[in-house]
Formats: structure tokens, C-alpha cells, sequence
């Protein structure tokens, strides 16, 4: 709950000193299609990430061939398949 009021309030800090001045000296039209391009900019981010892997999860596949031969891992093994 206390994560969820930090953000509420950054946020409203944000509007008040950071996007009422932006949109009152460019305009709505402005800051719109700039906001638009920003958001833009950060989903094509994330694709280029997706595209050249540079976030690697691990499967339950990986999961058991590193947890193979080992003690403490023929329960998980047993529970996966």
C-alpha cells in the first residue's frame, strides 16, 4: 500500500511541475504528438531488446538440466514431469 501512495504522489508531482508548464508553453497539439513520440521511442526499445535477446529468461527445460545429477533437486524433477 505505502508503494502504491509513493507512486500516486510522484505522479502528481510530475503533473504539476513537470507537464502543466510543458503543455502551457507548447500547446496540447505539441505536447501530444511529443508525448506520442516518447512513447513510441520507449516500446521500440523494448522490441530491440526482444529482437537481439537481451533479456534471457530460463525455462523449466533449463531449470532441470542445471538441477540434473544434483541432491537436492530429484523432487523438482519428479514435480516438472
Amino acid at each position: 500500500m505505502v508503494t502504491v501512495i509513493i507512486i500516486r504522489n510522484t505522479m502528481s508531482f510530475a503533473v504539476g511541475c513537470g507537464v502543466t508548464p510543458w503543455v502551457t508553453n507548447t500547446g496540447y497539439q505539441n505536447a501530444f504528438i511529443l508525448a506520442a513520440f516518447a512513447g513510441l521511442a520507449q516500446v521500440l526499445t523494448f522490441l530491440a531488446v526482444v529482437k537481439w535477446k537481451g533479456v534471457e529468461g530460463c525455462g523449466e527445460g533449463e531449470v532441470i538440466q542445471v538441477c540434473e545429477g544434483e541432491p537436492g533437486c530429484s523432487s523438482l524433477d519428479s514435480e516438472i514431469s
